[in-house]
C-alpha cells in the first residue's frame, strides 16, 4: 500500500544529527516528495513536537493549530495521529534518533574503552622496559620524599615471567604413554 510513498521521500540534509544539544530538525525541515502523502509545514511540527514531547494535545497546539477548548485539542490531535502519514513519519523520526543514539553509544564506549584499557602490544612494552630494568617506581624514602629507583631484580623476574606466558613460552606438556593395544567396544557388537 505504502511501497511508492515509502520509496518517494527523501531527507534534504541529515547534518542536524552532528548536534548533540538537540537530535530533532528545525520544523519544517523535511518534507516527503509524493503529492498527496506530502506533510504540511503544521504536520511536520506537529510530528517534531510529538517526538519531543510525547503529548498530542500540547504538540498540536505548539504546531500553530488552533482549538476552542482543550477536549478539542485532544480529539483533534488523536484524529491526526491516526494518520497513516503521520504515523510513518514519527516512527522515521524515531528510527533516525535511535540509529543516531546507538551510534552515539558506540563511539564513546569505544572512545572509554580506548583510554583506560590496555592492549597487548602496550603491555609488552611496559613489561620489556621493566624486565630490562630500564623502568623507574617512585618510592617514599624514611625522610618523607618521593624518589625514584630502578626496579628491583624480582620484579624485572616477574616481568620476563609475565612476558614468556603472553608469548607462549612455557607451555604445560604431558606426554601419555600407553603400552598394548587398547581395546575399542562398539556395543552393537557385545552380546548379552
Amino acid at each position: 500500500m505504502y511501497d511508492g510513498f515509502l520509496k518517494s521521500y527523501s531527507f534534504f540534509e541529515t547534518s542536524f544529527l552532528t548536534s548533540s544539544a538537540d537530535p530533532l530538525p528545525p520544523v519544517g525541515y523535511f518534507y516527503w516528495k509524493g503529492g498527496v502523502d506530502m506533510l504540511t509545514p503544521k504536520q511536520e511540527a506537529f510530528c517534531m513536537a510529538y517526538v519531543r514531547t510525547n503529548n498530542a494535545t500540547k504538540s498540536y497546539l505548539e504546531a500553530g493549530y488552533k482549538a476552542k477548548n482543550a477536549n478539542t485539542a485532544a480529539a483533534s490531535s488523536s484524529a491526526l495521529l491516526r494518520q497513516p502519514n503521520i504515523a510513518l513519519r514519527l516512527s522515521e523520526i524515531r528510527k533516525t534518533i535511535h540509529d543516531k543514539q546507538a551510534e552515539t553509544l558506540a563511539e564513546k564506549t569505544a572512545e572509554i574503552k580506548a583510554k583506560n584499557i590496555m592492549d597487548i602490544a602496550e603491555m609488552q612494552e611496559r613489561l620489556s622496559a621493566v624486565a630490562r630494568q630500564e623502568a623507574t617506581e617512585e618510592y617514599i624514602s624514611s625522610s618523607g620524599e618521593t624518589m625514584e629507583r630502578k626496579v628491583s631484580m624480582k620484579d624485572a623476574l616477574k616481568a620476563m615471567e609475565l612476558l614468556g606466558k603472553m608469548q607462549g613460552a612455557f607451555l604445560d606438556r604431558q606426554q601419555v604413554e600407553m603400552s598394548g593395544a587398547v581395546p575399542v567396544v562398539i556395543k552393537d557388537d557385545v552380546r548379552e
